[in-house]
């Protein structure tokens, strides 16, 4: 009987390590689409703001938090 148990042990095991690579890949594939994300709108804030005191600032600070929430989200997600 005990033999059996850690057959089943090690087979569920065998089984948990492809979830967690798949679950891995996914969560890096996530990040990455944060990170392009940010540099398109690290991008769109160049492109608009005009010249504009501070507003490039601003526009990076939400940039960076779009991108903080994202991988939480990320984070949670996978």
């Amino acid at each position: 009987m005990r033999k059996k148990s850690l057959w089943w042990l090690i087979l569920a095991l065998a089984m948990l390590i492809p979830l967690v690579v798949w679950a891995e890949s996914k969560r890096e594939k996530c990040l990455k689409a944060c990170e392009m994300s940010v540099e398109y709108c690290t991008k769109a804030c160049k492109d608009g703001a005009g010249g504009k005191p501070g507003a490039d600032a601003e526009c990076k600070k939400a940039c960076d938090f779009a991108k903080k929430k994202c991988e939480e989200v990320c984070q949670k997600r996978y």
